[in-house]
Order: structure tokens, then C-alpha cells, then sequence
């Protein structure tokens, strides 16, 4: 664990905290690099643009024997979107989760971003969570030539999907008829912050004159400052008659009074700043070689790094520690309940003295950086006129480092009162009749955090393609792959809450503002903000990392918390393609079966200190058929079926050792090794009509029956655990296969260039589409005697895209909008209660203006409608989060030699 120097962060944290000031013009955030993608591998298509690009997808999907949805570049190009993940909530299907405004992690189908997979150029990708899920903000959009979604299994595609595949494709020399070179800049204005942020792109593709050799180098670099300001809630505490406190605390009477059999009550309340100082670099070098006509070799490299900044200034207040502490019962405050839920709480005379502080300001500074790398080296010999041969070898590597320091902790002894009965989004909260001294704040408490994620992938395959004339069998298709994948996750903590913090004061620590402390008011131009009588003061963070260097404070490695998991994997397919008659229809599709082997090794430590180490070893293996059918009803309708076994791996934080372990009484609470994959039988049926080039109705059903579930309770038969002396059985709780159920839906989609229009609306055109998604799979959830049925994670019954753009030689315009309705985000967050997040729409727009074949000037504008993230307990009035990122606002130039 490697630290970063105070300078470091003495820089990013000037930068962020300057609230108050524009900066000096950055230029150049331009969302996606449009230079290449305007020529490029559009280049063989006679007509470009947005045409060329719907023309480019259709196409795509209209040969495939799968089900598959695509975005070429130039879709990418034109659409403000600033990462990949941003690009693909366009198709159907896909919904988007967002961190920080920006897009993070991609669902497919209503399952979660974990039950799916990405792929760059076929090969699957490391995460940098250390867990399943990809995180797309990692990646920067201008590396991408197309985008393909495999909704339907096929048997020569890697396994470890129950929603889909994303594959993410890149560009190759080769592409190109003749050496590109490709520049952009551009600036983007962040309405919250009022700063501007730059992203810079630039690429070469060199060929040699033979155009039998040929080196590509593509680069990126941006730099944005956003802000989030949030309100929140972080848990609700239901309070009944089997609280240890019903009586003594005073419950039993005020439930009694408001004829209540158990009641909640908002455990804290806080209003936060939190600014992001974002930086993203990558760097894709490509090589490609063909000696001769029966063989090509390619080396694709790709390095992106994510640096991420931060900072956090939050006030609140702590109701928890007033109903629980003080040596006050809890009838003594004034309360006000809408059924069992507190919506007033008022101890504004209460000035509790002791070893509670209710009252909390706090600054915070993480230092996030998430890597993602790797070379893959393929090659393609077609040995004679039947035969072609196919080698790939590979590695790739995602880590995520997040450190967290300093997290400072101020205190006052205050009453104060939090009214929720006129807006949920927005509590009135009091404090001491208005504010407090900055004296008076205690230091509490320091804590240095570190969390650090690495994911390895190792993988070498051989394939073969054998033409064949077995009636309507013309090729069959086999290989072998062997993979090696390894998750490494270790947590380093020290909190210090007494050592040289005696005697300092929030007055000691506050950031000034000339002879001032810096203050954030309760007034904000966006209302964002939950209205707080006061202001508060912002913590200096550079002082507090002066005061106590990370230098001379030791961390602690938390054995325990930490694990190893790693999976050797060996799969092996056989694959028929076919094309011909049937009933005097077309059709075309393929049949195969894919079988793997799973070796997993889960390794961890049964105590805190690291002092004894344990390890369980397992295989599984299991057979995935799989067959995918065209029929061609007329030349522009067809009918597709896809039907297929499926599995996902459980994530790697369930197969792992970490968590608590008695070794006396040989019990724990743990992962569970022993988990089962996720298994479903999956079944497509659709119909499309291709009426024009560019024209498209389509409609499709899904049906995916999932064997189980994973949720928490009594590990059957224990974990036996090798911990070099001799294995030990676990009675163990965690995570277990649970109930199954099955997910379904339907598809529908339109899209059509508008050219029989006269001119100039002969340029419009749309793009339409709507995902509808169920699922029978209920996890329960207990409010009293009452049972809520809670859906799986991630799961949005309703998702649409709506695109409307025009066109013509010089100019295009285009604006989208994206909604998804509310999902269960969690299902149980840090404080224990699920966690909802409400329906959320977003409307973005971009223009571009084509002076002459060499440059572009674009505009971009992101979230117009200014939506916010809204979270929320079990049902919409009892508030988790309220997290507002605004709008922002980009113009670039291109150029192309």
C-alpha cells in the first residue's frame, strides 16, 4: 500500500475546495472522439454520418445468428455520452447505474451489472471492484470502433453471463485504407462547480504500402471537477417490543400514545457537499501484420487509469446518540408520527454534556485510483481451403486503491430538531436555535482507511473452423481455453481517537477564507440542499494531514476483512453452423455445446492479526447446449429464436473466508466457497423488419429460468476449513443458494431516417425503444408483523430511449432521453435497510458542425432537465438519499490529417 505524498494531495485539495472561484480555462472535455470514427471503418460505406452509423448497426444485427443489439463509433460520437457504459443505457434492454453523474456499472435484461460480462475484442475484462461488476467509467468512449450486445448464448462464446455479453471492439491499422491521424479538444463547463475540465484525443494509424503491416497508437487525457450535493439519511431504526429499550427507554408509552405496535425514526440527518477532481488517462498501442493471405497476427494493448479526488464536508446531526445516550428517556423529546414513522423530532432544549456529541461536522479526502490494463496476441492461419486455425493469448489486470484519509470527526453537545412532515427530500433540520461555536467542536477522533482490489485474468485458447458439406451443416467450430483468474482484496485500517487530539477544536482546523473560516450556508442556487438554520464550517484538510502526516501514524492490516480468491478454469466447445431450407423459408443459426471446469481455491485468515491462515479448494463443471435460429419469412422479416443454459459465478466477496470466526466454539460468520453458480435456461423469440437501410421495427420476449438465488442464512454442512493443522468444521452463516425464479420480459424498437420528407426535414430522423422486465423472485422483508416482497437488485420493470436527430451535409443535431423506474439498489445497505432508488429520466443533447472534411466543432449538453438520484427505505416517504450532480456543458473541435 503505497500512500500519496502530502504535496499530492495538498494540490487536488486546493483545487476542489475553491468553490468560490472559476478557474482558468481548461480546455477540451469532448464526451466521445468523433475524428477517427467519421471516416475510419466507416470509410467503405458510401454514405456517413448518422446514416452511415445506423446503416453500419443495422447491418450488424441483421447478420448475426444471435440475438444482438450494436452502437458503432459514430454512434458514440454523436451522442453526449461520456463514457462507454453512458453509450450503451441507448440500447434496448441495458440500464445504466450512475456514480457522481457519470455512468458506472451496466444491467442487461433486469439483472445486475454482476450477472453479465465484458469483453474488449472477445476477451474478458478484469474488474477494478473486485467483484463481477465492470465499472465503464473507467474506460473513455473515442477507444471504441463498436459496441455489440449477445443477449443469447452461443457455444463458442465464453461462459459467466446469466444477462448478456458486452463486447466492447476496438480499432485496428488495418482498418483503414490509408494512415490517420486524429486529433480532438474540448472544454467542459460542470454547472455545480462552475469549473471547466479538458479531455484531449488523439490516434495514428500507420500503414506500410503493401498494407500488410501497420501500427496504431491511440491516447486520452481528461480532467473534470463536478460536485454532488446531497442530503441524507443513511438508515431508519424500527423500534418494537422486542427492543431491549422498549421500556426503560420510554417506547412502549409513546407507542402507546400514538397507537403504535413499533415505529421508526431517522437514525441521522446531514447535508453534504462532496466535489470529484476526476482524471482519466489511457493509452490503446495496436500492432497488425499479414505476410501473406492465409495469415494475420495482432497485438492489442490498453492501459486506463482513473484517478478520482474526493472530498467530502458534511454537518449532522445524530438523533441516534440523543434517543440512546444522555441518560435521557426518550419521552422526554417531542415526537410526531405519520403512522410508525417519526416525521418531527425536536430536542432543541437538550444540551447533553458527557461522552455524546449529537451535533457533527466532518471532512473527509479519498484518493481513489482504478487501473485497468492488458495485451491480448491473436492468430488467424487458414491452413488450407477448409480449414482455419485460430490462437489467442492473453492477460489483463483491473485494481482499484481507495484510500480514505483523513476522515475527522468534530462533536458539540447540542439539541437540535429535524422536521420532515413538509418535504421529505428536503428536512428542516435546527441546530441550538442556530448554529454552534467552532470551539466547542471536538476533535473526536482521526482515521486513516485503505481498501485495495486486484483482479488478474491469464488465458490462452486454441480454435479451429472446419468446413463442412453435412446437408445445411456447412462449418463446424471447436476450440479449448484455459483461464486463470485471481481477486485480491485487502483492507488496511488505523483509527486513532485519543493520541494527540486532546484540546483541538473544529476552530483549530477550519479552512479560512481571508481573516474568516470558510462557511457553506444553508441557501443554494440549486436547491439541493436540505434548508439548515446556519451554516457550517468547511474542515482544512491540508492542516489536519500537517498536524498528524500520514508518515507518523501506523495502519493496521485487517486480516480478517481481507481473502484471496482464485479460479482456474478449462472449457472446451463444439459448434455446428447451418444455413438452408425448411418449409420452403430460409434460415440459417447454429448448435453447439460448451462444457467447463471450475478449480477454486478460497484463502483467508481466521483472525484479525493474520496469525492463522485457512484455505478450502472445490471444483464444479457443468454442460451449456446452446442453439440459435434465422428464419428469413420474407427478404426484410425475420424471425429469430435463441435457447440456451447459462451460469454466472458468484461474486468474489461470497466465496470468500473473510468475516468472524470463534475458533473455541468453531463458528462463524463467512463466505461461502461452497456456493453454486448461478444457472438459467434461457429462451429468445423475436421479429424484426428491416423496411429501409436504415429503417427498423423489431420486437422480442426473453423468458431466463434461474436455478437460485443467493441470500444469507445457515451455511448447510458447515465450512470445513484447512488451516494447516488439520481441517476444522465452521458451524457457519452467509451467504447460500436460495430460492429460484425466473425473469421475463419484452423488447420493442423503432428507428427510421425520416428522407421522405420534403427538404430540409428530409434530415430527421428517430429512434425509439421500450425494455418491459418481471421477475416472480421475492426476497422478503419484515416491518413488524408486516412482510414486504422486495425484487431482485437492479431490477427496472420500465426502460425506454427516446433519439430524435436531423441531419444534413454541414450539420447534425441530436437529443436523447433515457429513463429507467425505480429498483431495488440494495438489499441492505450499511445501516441494514434496503435501499430503493426512484425512476429516473435524463435528457442530453449534442450538435456538431461540419466546416470542411477536416474539422468538427460540437456541443454537448448533459442532463438538460437537471435530474437528481432519489433514495429511499421500502417505501418513497421514509428518505435515504437525495443526490443532485447537474448539468454540464461541453464544446470541442476535431480535426483529421
Amino acid at each position: 500500500m503505497n500512500y500519496p505524498a502530502n504535496s499530492t494531495i495538498l494540490k487536488r485539495t486546493l483545487l476542489a475546495l475553491a468553490l468560490g472561484t472559476v478557474s482558468n480555462g481548461l480546455i477540451a472535455q469532448d464526451t466521445t472522439d468523433d475524428a477517427t470514427e467519421y471516416e475510419g471503418v466507416l470509410e467503405e460505406v458510401i454514405v456517413t454520418g448518422m446514416r452511415a452509423s445506423l446503416e453500419d448497426s443495422l447491418n450488424r444485427k441483421r447478420m448475426s445468428d444471435q440475438m444482438v443489439d450494436a452502437i458503432t463509433s459514430e454512434d458514440i460520437g454523436k451522442l453526449p455520452d461520456d463514457n462507454i457504459g453512458e453509450a450503451l443505457q441507448r440500447i434496448p434492454g441495458l440500464t445504466l447505474d450512475r456514480e457522481a453523474g457519470e455512468g458506472k456499472g451496466v444491467g442487461v435484461r433486469g439483472l445486475g451489472a454482476d450477472l453479465s460480462i465484458v469483453t474488449i475484442n472477445g476477451q474478458q475484462m478484469a474488474s477494478t471492484e473486485g467483484s463481477r461488476e465492470f465499472n465503464f467509467s473507467v474506460l473513455d468512449a473515442s477507444i471504441v470502433s463498436a459496441l455489440e450486445v449477445w443477449k443469447s448464448p452461443m457455444a463458442r462464446q465464453d461462459e459467466g453471463a446469466v444477462g448478456g455479453t458486452i463486447n466492447i471492439q476496438t480499432r485496428g491499422p488495418l482498418d483503414y485504407k490509408t494512415t490517420k491521424i486524429n486529433l480532438s479538444a474540448a472544454g467542459q463547463y460542470e454547472e455545480l462547480t462552475e469549473k471547466w475540465g479538458g479531455k484531449y484525443t488523439g490516434n495514428i494509424f500507420w500503414q506500410n504500402e503493401d498494407q500488410t503491416f501497420g501500427l496504431g497508437l491511440a491516447a486520452n487525457y481528461s480532467d473534470r471537477v463536478t460536485r454532488s450535493d446531497q442530503v441524507i439519511i443513511p438508515g431508519w431504526t424500527q423500534i418494537d417490543s422486542a427492543h431491549k429499550d422498549w421500556k426503560s427507554r420510554g417506547w412502549d408509552d409513546l407507542a402507546e400514545e400514538h397507537g403504535l405496535d413499533y415505529l421508526f425514526y431517522p437514525i441521522d440527518a446531514s447535508s453534504r457537499i462532496r466535489l470529484y477532481d476526476r482524471q482519466r488517462t489511457g493509452i490503446n498501442p495496436t500492432l497488425q501484420w499479414r505476410p501473406s493471405d492465409k495469415l494475420e497476427l495482432n497485438v492489442y494493448g490498453f492501459y486506463s487509469k482513473l484517478e478520482d479526488y474526493d472530498i467530502n464536508q458534511s454537518s449532522q446531526v445524530r438523533i441516534r446518540d440523543l434517543v440512546r445516550g444522555g441518560g435521557r428517556d426518550v419521552n422526554d423529546y417531542e415526537w410526531e408520527f405519520d403512522g410508525p414513522i417519526a416525521v418531527y423530532f425536536d430536542a432543541t432544549d437538550a444540551n447533553i454534556k458527557g461522552s455524546w456529541r449529537a451535533y457533527r461536522q466532518a471532512g473527509t479526502l479519498r484518493e481513489n485510483e482504478w487501473i485497468s490494463k492488458g495485451v491480448n496476441t491473436t492468430a488467424d492461419y487458414q491452413l488450407n481451403d477448409t480449414i482455419n486455425l485460430y490462437f489467442a493469448v492473453g492477460t489483463n489486470t483491473g485494481s482499484g486503491d481507495k484510500l480514505t484519509y483523513p476522515v475527522t470527526d468534530f462533536r458539540d453537545a447540542v439539541g437540535f430538531s429535524v422536521d420532515l412532515r413538509e418535504d421529505i427530500l428536503f428536512p428542516q433540520t435546527i441546530i441550538n436555535g442556530g448554529g454552534t461555536d467552532d470551539s466547542l467542536m471536538e476533535l473526536r477522533g482521526l482515521s486513516i482507511n485503505n481498501q485495495f482490489d486486484e483482479e488478474e485474468k491469464n488465458y490462452i485458447q486454441f480454435d479451429f473452423t472446419k468446413d463442412v458439406g453435412w446437408g445445411d451443416i456447412f462449418s463446424i467450430q471447436g476450440g479449448i481455453k484455459y483461464k486463470s483468474d485471481s481477486t485480491d482484496h485487502t483492507v488496511v485500517r488505523h483509527t486513532d481517537s485519543g493520541e494527540g487530539i486532546d484540546g483541538q477544536t473544529l476552530a483549530d482546523f477550519a479552512l479560512m477564507c481571508g481573516d474568516s473560516p470558510c462557511r457553506l450556508s444553508s441557501t443554494y442556487e440549486h436547491d439541493t440542499l436540505a434548508p439548515l438554520n446556519g451554516t457550517f464550517t468547511m474542515v482544512d484538510l491540508n492542516l489536519v494531514m500537517d498536524t498528524f502526516p500520514l508518515d507518523g501514524r501506523g495502519t493496521e492490516t485487517r486480516y480478517n476483512e481481507s481473502f484471496l480468491v482464485e479460479e482456474d478454469t478449462i472449457a472446451a466447445y463444439i459448434q455446428a453452423n447451418l444455413e438452408g431450407e425448411i418449409f420452403n423459408i430460409d434460415y440459417r443459426g447454429n448448435f453447439g455445446v460448451r462444457f467447463y471446469e471450475t478449480d477454486l481455491t478460497s484463502s483467508g485468515w481466521l483472525d484479525r492479526a493474520g496469525t492463522i491462515s485457512g484455505t478450502v479448494e472445490r471444483s464444479y463443471n457443468d454442460w451449456l447446449p446452446s442453439a440459435n435460429f434465422v428464419f428469413i419469412l420474407q427478404e426484410d422479416l425475420m424471425l429469430r429464436m435463441g435457447l440456451g443454459k447459462v451460469m454466472a459465478r458468484p461474486n468474489q466477496e461470497d466465496l470468500a473466508l473473510a468475516g468472524t470466526y470463534n475458533l473455541e466454539q468453531e463458528t462463524a460468520r463467512v463466505g461461502n466457497p461452497f456456493l453454486d453458480p448461478f444457472e438459467a435456461i434461457t429462451a429468445d423469440l423475436g421479429i424484426e423488419w428491416y423496411f429501409s437501410d436504415v429503417g427498423l421495427i423489431s420486437a422480442a420476449v426473453f423468458y431466463k429460468d434461474i436455478s437460485s438465488f443467493i441470500s444469507n442464512g445457515k451455511i448447510p454442512g458447515g465450512v470445513p476449513v484447512d488451516t494447516g493443522n488439520g481441517i476444522v468444521l465452521f458451524d457457519a452463516t452467509g451467504p447460500i443458494n436460495g430460492d429460484s425464479g425466473t425473469v421475463k420480459g419484452f423488447e420493442i424498437g423503432y428507428q427510421q431516417l425520416l428522407s421522405f420528407l420534403p427538404s430540409p426535414f428530409d434530415g430527421f430522423g428517430l429512434q425509439i425503444n421500450y425494455t418491459y422486465t418481471d421477475s416472480d423472485v421475492s426476497i422478503p422483508y419484515f416491518e413488524g408483523d408486516q412482510e414486504f416482497s422486495m425484487p431482485l437488485e437492479g431490477l427496472s420493470e420500465d426502460s425506454m430511449n427516446f433519439i430524435l436527430f436531423w441531419e444534413s451535409d454541414r450539420f447534425s443535431v441530436r437529443t436523447a432521453y433515457n429513463y429507467r423506474s425505480e429498483f431495488l439498489s440494495n438489499r441492505s445497505n450499511t445501516q441494514g435497510n434496503p435501499a430503493f432508488t426512484d425512476e429516473y429520466g435524463q435528457w442530453d443533447a449534442s450538435a456538431n458542425w461540419f466546416f470542411n472534411k477536416r474539422f468538427t466543432l460540437s456541443l454537448n449538453a448533459i442532463n438538460i432537465n437537471d435530474e437528481a438520484r432519489y433514495q429511499y427505505f421500502l417505501t418513497p416517504d421514509r428518505m435515504l438519499a437525495h443526490r443532485a450532480s447537474g448539468r454540464r456543458f461541453s464544446v470541442g473541435l476535431r480535426y483529421r490529417f
